[in-house]
This record gives structure tokens, C-alpha cells and sequence, in this order.
């Protein structure tokens, strides 16, 4: 028995060599490692790709602002291979892992594309892009995969690509005053990445009937302008326009009772053209006197402020402000179809040595210009910056009342025997005095008369102003009256002009009693003898 196993492995020793040995193990290794890395690869890829048993049986496609675009389930699922989730499908099994995707690429519009099958749910961030095989997408992991240039073409051929085509978006109508018309019915189509036309579905109508506000006439106008447009008004039943576009704009209208318009624009199929369609608009317009600005001062010094008015305003955040201090944006206040605004002293110089002020309503707008010194300025700044460190800013006046008590009636403490101790923006020490101080000759615990009318919004004490009360007296200003010995109101208390508000004390360090006022309006300090004087 022995010799014959011994005889059957000398066999063996004779029929492979060391060489021939080494011959047949490269051949294994030749046709296990392809295989290897084959298991490695399909184990990756397995974190997207999803087993041919559990087969996507939702689609959701989401816009790059994850509003849902799409939607479909393979029990309601008629679309076949056309179908979003059949698409998908395909783009899911013929994916391939590739490096970091260019950033050309990723400024493509991005769509998002969630796929749940019985096993498990995976989002793709998908840049589809019309370029030849540049589509990709990225996995919830980071991981980056490039789709197949068959399966992108397929995709983009569908309806479901229609968010990534500029021309299947129809051209907007807009009024001077920069409303943007929804449309009652759109009828649009646009050329596909095949060359032929496919309707847009995703266009935005409305069936009720809108109303806007147009200021001074009903001029309307297209970003694309159209091969034809109709208009007809009416007011009330009675036909009072019927005509073109262009004539429209001529004609100036002014009722306050709302017009009836309907519109009816077409963009014809024109050689080359990538667009054709009809847009129907059905819609109520209010004609607004135009707005008219105009401003109380052109030139300020520190603690001044002017007073920005506007008439025939009948919404306040449609009013456009800009100026040449950026960080300064006034807050205006509604006094029926009247608005104001109230513009500080800025701390900051422009080049020019001025503040440029543009404000505008609907298809109304003024530019102001106001001189400012840097002397001005500088000690604007100076005075904000000493009301800050004493904790001015943080006892509430960064909020005002949507409210106007404040209409030119205002009390002068002098004339209730009070004197002018310390005025605004005087030296004091290394700063300037933010408040304004007054005394009174009598006994100690003479009545603070209120300066303005207003709201008591806040009151108590401080180690830095002693007993306060702060007053909004609207358009954005807020009296503070500091070093009270006592208060004689109440948080949420309206007060007349002149009205007690507290009683002096005799902290000030002079033979007298008294009491001091800080006026601000939003991050500036003012000065309230300037108002005295308005």
C-alpha cells in the first residue's frame, strides 16, 4: 500500500516541474483576481445599486429647493419604459464609479432624485447636462457616479427633464410697478435635446381672478416680447380698451374702482425657433396715484436728522431705499396712504462728502442728496459709540411701534421752568454727551414733563442711568429719561404730551435737581433740542 502511494506522488514529482508548477498557478491567478475585483467592485456599487429582487417601486423627483416635481408608484405606474420609475431603474443598475465630478458640471441644475424599493431608499444628487457624456450624480455617502450617456439622453428626451430646459419656461408678464402675472392658461412648448417639440406642463397658473396695484397707467410688458398680444378692459361690464400691447401703455387711468383685464399673447413656431405658445391672462388691476417723495432738511449736523415723506403709498414694504451709507436702512411708518421715515446723522462720510439717498414706489422715484460735514460725522459716530458703552442700545430701542405719535407736538421742558445744563454733543471728558440734561431751581421731586405723546415700553433702573423710563413716541424714536429720583407710569401706559413721567433727583452733582433725556432712533442717537426746534 505504501509503495504505491509512494510511486503515485513520484508520478507527479516527475510530471511538473518547478517551472511547469509556477506556469499553471499564474493561469489561476490570471483568472481569479479579474474576478476579485469584479466582487470588490459590485460590493462597492452595491451601496447605490439596488438587487434586480428589489426594484425601485417609488420615484420622487425633487428641484435643487426639494419642491417635489414628481411622483410615481409602480402600482400606478401606465408609463412603461418611459416611465420616471423605469428610467431610474436603468440610470441605478448602469452606473459608474468615477473621481470627483468637475465644477463645471456641478453648475448644471441639479434635480434630486429619491428611489425606495422594499429593502431600502437612496437619494442621488443628479446633474443631468446636455453635454456629451457629463451627466452624474452624487450618493448620500459623497460617492461619485457617472451616468450612462444612453440612460442621460433618455432622461432628458422625457417630460420629467422639463426644469432643466430655460425655453419650457414661458415668458412672464410684469407690471411698471414689478408685479410678475400669473397666467389664467399657458399652452407652451419647448425643443427637447431630440430636436422635436414637448409641452410644459410645470408652468405656474392660477384659475381665480388676481388683483394688482399699477401706479399712474396699466403699462404692462414681456421679458420675450410676443408676435401678437390683445388686450380688452373692462370696468364693470363696459368695454373701455380694446387693443395692442404697446397701445396700452399710452393710456393713463385714474379710478380707484379695480379694472378688469384679460390678455391674450401668442409666440408663433417660427423657423429655428426653439419655442412656440399661447399665454391667456385674466386679472383685476387697481390705477394708483403716482407716489411723491420729498424731505424736510438737505443738510444735517450731529444729532440732525430729515424726514423722508411719501404720498399714495398703499404698501410699505414695496418701497425700494437705498443710500450711500450701507449699513443705514430706515424703517417707514404708515399714517394712512402717507409714509415717513426718519434719517439720522450718518457716522460714516461718503467720497462726495454727502448722503445720497434713492427711494422709490411703483414707477415713482427721487434721489435726494444731503450735505454732510466730516466734522458731522465724526462726532455722530463719537456719540453712538458712548451711548453704546453705556448701555444705551440695550435697554429696547432696537424695535419701534407701527405708530405716529409723534406729529410736531412737543413740549419744551424750559418752558416748565427747567434750564439747559448740559446740551447735546457737548466735551465731556475724552467723549461728547449723548443726552441732553436739564435742572430745575425748585425742591427736589419736581415732575418730568413727557416731551412727546407715546407708549411706555420699558422702565426701571441701571447703574449707568439710574431710574428711566423709556417712551415710543413712533416714526422710530424713543425718548429714555434717566436719573428719575421715582416713575409715575406704567409698562404699556399712554402718555400725552406733557405728562408726567417721573420726578427729579439730585445726582447730577450740581446745586440743582433734574433729569436728563436721550432720544434715539434705531442705532443713532439724537438730539431732542433739534426736534424742539422742528
Amino acid at each position: 500500500m505504501w509503495e504505491r502511494v509512494k510511486c503515485f506522488f513520484n508520478s507527479l514529482k516527475n510530471r511538473f516541474s518547478p517551472k511547469r508548477f509556477i506556469r499553471i498557478a499564474l493561469i489561476i491567478l490570471a483568472i481569479l483576481i479579474p474576478t476579485i475585483l469584479a466582487i470588490i467592485s459590485l460590493s462597492r456599487y452595491n451601496s447605490v445599486s439596488l438587487k434586480q429582487s428589489e426594484r425601485v417601486h417609488t420615484a420622487i423627483l425633487f428641484d435643487k429647493d426639494g419642491n417635489e416635481l414628481y411622483r410615481e408608484n409602480a402600482e400606478s405606474n401606465e408609463g412603461g419604459d418611459t416611465s420616471l420609475i423605469s428610467i431610474f431603474n436603468t440610470i441605478n443598475d448602469n452606473l459608474t464609479p468615477t473621481s470627483k465630478i468637475s465644477d463645471s458640471v456641478v453648475t448644471e441644475e441639479k434635480l434630486v432624485a429619491t428611489l425606495i424599493s422594499p429593502a431600502k431608499t437612496i437619494t442621488l444628487d443628479c446633474y443631468f447636462s446636455f453635454t456629451e457624456g457629463s451627466s452624474y450624480c452624487v450618493d448620500e455617502s459623497g460617492s461619485y457616479f457617472k451616468i450612462d450617456k444612453e440612460d442621460s439622453e433618455r432622461f432628458l428626451a422625457s417630460s420629467f427633464a422639463e426644469p432643466l430646459y430655460k425655453d419650457a419656461r414661458c415668458p412672464v408678464l410684469t407690471t411698471a410697478d414689478g408685479h410678475s402675472v400669473t397666467p389664467h392658461s399657458v399652452s407652451w412648448y419647448y425643443q427637447n435635446v431630440e430636436g422635436g417639440f414637448a409641452e410644459a406642463l410645470k408652468n405656474p397658473t392660477v384659475s381665480e381672478v388676481l388683483a394688482y396695484d399699477i401706479t399712474g397707467g396699466i403699462s404692462l410688458s414681456f421679458n420675450i416680447q410676443p408676435d401678437e398680444c390683445h388686450v380688452n378692459v373692462f370696468s364693470g361690464e363696459n368695454l373701455i380698451f380694446d387693443g395692442s400691447l404697446s397701445d396700452l401703455s399710452r393710456l393713463k387711468f385714474d379710478s380707484s374702482a379695480p379694472l378688469l383685464v384679460n390678455a391674450v399673447a401668442e409666440w408663433k413656431q417660427n423657423s429655428g425657433s426653439q419655442y412656440y405658445g399661447r399665454i391667456d391672462y385674466n386679472f383685476y388691476v387697481t390705477v394708483q396715484k403716482r407716489a411723491e417723495f420729498s424731505i424736510n432738511k438737505t443738510s444735517l449736523s450731529a444729532g440732525e436728522f430729515a424726514i423722508l415723506s411719501a404720498t399714495h403709498v398703499s404698501d410699505i414694504s414695496k418701497i425700494y431705499f437705498s443710500c450711500s451709507d450701507p449699513s443705514f436702512n430706515p424703517i417707514f411708518f404708515s399714517n394712512g396712504t402717507t409714509v415717513h421715515a426718519i434719517i439720522p446723522c450718518p457716522s460714516v462720510l461718503s467720497e462726495n462728502g454727502t448722503l445720497d439717498v434713492t427711494v422709490s414706489y411703483g414707477i415713482s422715484m427721487q434721489k435726494f442728496t444731503i450735505e454732510v460735514t466730516e466734522e458731522a460725522c465724526f462726532a455722530q459716530a463719537i456719540i453712538n459709540q458712548a451711548a453704546r458703552s453705556r448701555g444705551i442700545m440695550d435697554i429696547g430701542f432696537s424695535t419701534s411701534a407701527e405708530y405716529i405719535f409723534l406729529n410736531k407736538n412737543v413740549t419744551d421742558p424750559c418752558e416748565r421752568g427747567y434750564d439747559v445744563t448740559t446740551e447735546f454733543g457737548s466735551p465731556s471728558e475724552s467723549t461728547y454727551s449723548y443726552f441732553t440734561q436739564y435742572s430745575h431751581a425748585s425742591e427736589y421731586g419736581v415732575l418730568v414733563p413727557s416731551i412727546s405723546a407715546g407708549k411706555v415700553v420699558s422702565k426701571g433702573y441701571s447703574s449707568s442711568l439710574g431710574n428711566y423710563v423709556i417712551i415710543d413716541a413712533g416714526l422710530g424714536m424713543r425718548f429714555c429719561y434717566i436719573n428719575l429720583s421715582w416713575t409715575d407710569v406704567s409698562v404699556g401706559e399712554y402718555v400725552a404730551t406733557g405728562d408726567p413721567v417721573g420726578r427729579t433727583s439730585n445726582t447730577f452733582g450740581t446745586s440743582h435737581d433734574g433729569f436728563a433725556v436721550i432720544l434715539t432712533c434705531g442705532n443713532s442717537v439724537l438730539n431732542c433740542e433739534y426736534l424742539l426746534k422742528q
